[in-house]
Formats: structure tokens, sequence, C-alpha cells
């Protein structure tokens, strides 16, 4: 309660990608420490996620939100169904938007399915990412924070051919926080902040399933982020993100 005795107002996030690996760990710590949680997801990885399909908000404000999505629409589309549901449902501006999607394929030049991994990564890294922008546009407070996920295969220097729609898709995500950041005062709120964190590899279920089921020694927990973009978040007032182990990152905005 505030001291002329009025509640205060619960902090809001917005995350695209709740049922990724990366995005059930942010769901669940940023639900902890007391924020209004909305996430928004494909159908299967709504349901994965433990919130509620549709639109309708729950009974109470501690339960996540789930916006669902159907995985084949055009980023248009998508972009379209989630405004529609956060119009009807949103009665506050987020203090954070997550695009916390998580797609991950190889393949080299000369792999058969050089195309279809490139049109995958597109999709849910480019696509993801533009949508996560456009609501950040209307539904993010100012002062806000937008972030995404890049990827050490995107930075120069790095030689990894047979990762080459992952490395193109995820440079054209830190391309775009660069032009995003340019975009503050105008199509993004006032004093927003724009960035990427760049991590070598997320501890995930699909990399340990290609890793013999270990985890490499240069990977980072998906709960280690999740706590390091909470801390980000809730100091976020004039102070910028930093650092932290085996994750570069990408700041601008």
């Amino acid at each position: 309660m505030s001291i002329l005795g009025k509640p205060k107002r619960k902090k809001s996030i917005l995350v695209f990608g709740g049922g990724s690996t990366l995005g059930k760990e942010v769901v669940s710590q940023f639900s902890e420490a007391g924020w209004r949680v909305y996430t928004l997801d494909y159908y299967d990885a709504s349901v994965e996620c433990g919130g509620v399909n549709g639109c309708a908000l729950p009974r109470d404000s501690y339960t996540p939100v789930s916006l669902a999505l159907p995985a084949a629409a055009p980023a248009r589309i998508q972009a379209e169904i989630a405004k529609k549901c956060l119009d009807s449902s949103c009665a506050e501006k987020f203090d954070v938007v997550l695009n916390a999607t998580l797609g991950f394929t190889t393949a080299g030049l000369n792999d058969k399915d050089l195309f279809e991994t490139m049109e995958y990564m597109y999709r849910t890294s480019v696509e993801s990412s533009l949508v996560t922008a456009k609501l950040a546009s209307g539904f993010m407070a100012e002062g806000g924070l937008l972030l995404f996920v890049g990827s050490v295969a995107a930075l120069p220097g790095t030689h990894a051919p047979s990762m080459l729609g992952f490395g193109a898709a995820k440079a054209s995500v830190h391309q775009m926080v660069r032009l995003l950041a340019g975009s503050v005062g105008n199509d993004l709120p006032e004093r927003s902040s724009v960035a990427a964190i760049v991590p070598e590899v997320l501890d995930t279920p699909l990399h340990r399933s290609m890793n013999s089921g270990e985890a490499g020694a240069n990977w980072t927990p998906c709960d280690v982020v999740a706590s390091k973009l909470l801390e980000w978040a809730q100091k976020r007032r004039g102070a910028s993100p930093e650092c932290f182990t085996s994750i570069h990152c990408y700041i601008t905005g």
C-alpha cells in the first residue's frame, strides 16, 4: 500500500514465447516477485506454459495470463490477434516486453534442408521479434524495457558455417535492436530502452539433446538469465543492464 492508502500499482511484463525454456523461467520468477505476467505463444506452447487459453483474465492478479496464437498465422495476423486480446484484458501498460522465443536449427550451404531451416529461423526469431516490437509500440509504458534474445553466432568474427540460417536470423535481430533504439520517443514510448542478451549457448533440453545430454562449460542456465532480467527490470528506472557470465550484452537505446 502507498502512504495514501491506495494500492501500489503492480508492475507487469509481456513475454512472447512464455512456453519456451527461457520463457517459463521468466514467467515463474517474475510471478514470484509479484509482477503481473502476460504470456504470448502458440497454441501448444501456451497450454504447456500453464496459463489460461484465450483472452479472458484469471480471477486473481497472480495467475499468468496466456494469450494463444495460431502457429501458422502470418506475423501481421499474430500481431492483430494479440492486440485484440491485450486491448480487452490490459488496463495498464507493460513495464517490460520480452521476446523469449527460442528457435534453433543447424544447416550449411550444401545441406538439403537449408531453405527450410532458414524459413524456420526467420519465423521463430525475426517475425516473433517484429511482433514483439509492434506490441511494445502500443502497450509498453514510458521508460519501459524492450528485450530480445540474440546470439554470439551472429557477432562479427564468428565462424560457424553450419549455422547459416540461425546466424542470419539472429544477425537480423541484432540489427532490429539498433533500429528500434532510434524509434524511442517516436514509435516507441519516451525514455524506453531496447536491448538484446547475446548468449553463447542457453542451457535448454533441446541443446542438451544435441550434446549427449550434457551442458557445455560455456552454457548459461535459463534460470540465471531470468534472474538477471528480473534484476534489471526491478532497478530499471535510471539504470542500464549490465553484462554477466557467458552472456554478452548487446545494449542500445
